[in-house]
């Protein structure tokens, strides 16, 4: 590995799936997972239609709210059988690397924000498709008062288990 200070010269590690890129930037490490797209994520940073989401208003604060629903999200399954009163919602574009294939793959981040401004994120499309069910379903009247929703976890069609949101009844 590079041992100077502001040397980016990528090195070779190996992590758990296999060698990874590295390179040392200001004494921190960043990995680069194989098939990582950085230019993608580069170009997609100036790019607004990137994100889906209720959060509107551009004034200072709206995008504050926006910035800390991205980056200060709990994952939804520390949050099992929880209901959130859901009022905001943001879709962004997420990129792993299988475990199975090693290929990149894109899938939906779902970020979800209740009404207390918490955020709680999922990458799943079954996520996804109970958000789409929900809105589809409120249409217009989204935003007049929050959504009570439960957090659960089921078994798909293929044996994989997601996690996902029902509407409860207050």
């Amino acid at each position: 590995m590079a041992n100077a200070k502001n040397d980016t010269t990528p090195a070779t590690e190996t992590a758990d799936n296999g060698p990874v890129d590295v390179a040392l930037v200001d004494d921190e490490t960043t990995a680069l997972r194989p098939g990582t797209d950085v230019a993608s994520i580069i170009e997609s940073m100036n790019d607004p239609s990137k994100v889906v989401t209720t959060i509107t208003g551009e004034d200072f604060d709206a995008r504050l709210a926006l910035a800390s629903a991205l980056t200060s999200s709990d994952p939804v399954a520390d949050h099992l059988g929880e209901t959130i009163l859901l009022t905001d919602y943001v879709i962004t574009e997420a990129q792993f690397v299988a475990k199975d294939t090693g290929e990149l793959v894109t899938a939906p981040r779902v970020v979800l924000v209740g009404e207390d401004g918490k955020a709680y994120h999922s990458v799943s499309v079954g996520m996804l498709t109970a958000l789409r069910n929900i809105r589809l379903a409120v249409g217009s009247l989204w935003g007049q008062k929050p959504v009570p929703v439960k957090v659960v976890r089921q078994k798909g069609n293929n044996g994989f288990f997601f996690h996902t949101i029902n509407v409860v009844k207050e």
